[in-house]
């Protein structure tokens, strides 16, 4: 299996919770991560459409500290400081999970 295929019980599973319970996903990556291939994040797309929310950076705005091809959006490569794509990252991804934990959240 290829880093763009997906097991297809993970995907009943996702379409389960997003027909069903009102799921969303967010996704992270930095566009030239050979971990994460720009085709997995399009079978997503194609595959969830409006429940699927991407974010994908440039690996210029990767934290320069750590070596490249840039992997860890929230970790190693983050750049924790105002106006960073990174840092706008991590303040998306807090925003959904308060959105899909908080008590009013589809469950």
């Amino acid at each position: 299996m290829t880093r763009a295929q997906l097991h297809p019980e993970e995907l009943q599973a996702a379409h389960e919770k997003i027909d069903n319970q009102g799921a969303r996903i967010l996704a992270l990556r930095f566009i030239h991560d050979p971990m994460c291939p720009g085709e997995r994040f399009a079978r997503l797309r194609h595959e969830f459409g409006a429940a699927f929310e991407a974010i994908e950076i440039d690996e210029k705005y990767a934290n320069p500290r750590f070596p490249k091809p840039a992997h860890s959006v929230l970790t190693n490569h983050l750049i924790d400081e105002a106006g960073e794509p990174t840092r706008e990252a991590l303040d998306r991804t807090l925003a959904f999970l308060k959105e899909q934990l908080s008590p009013a959240a589809p469950v």
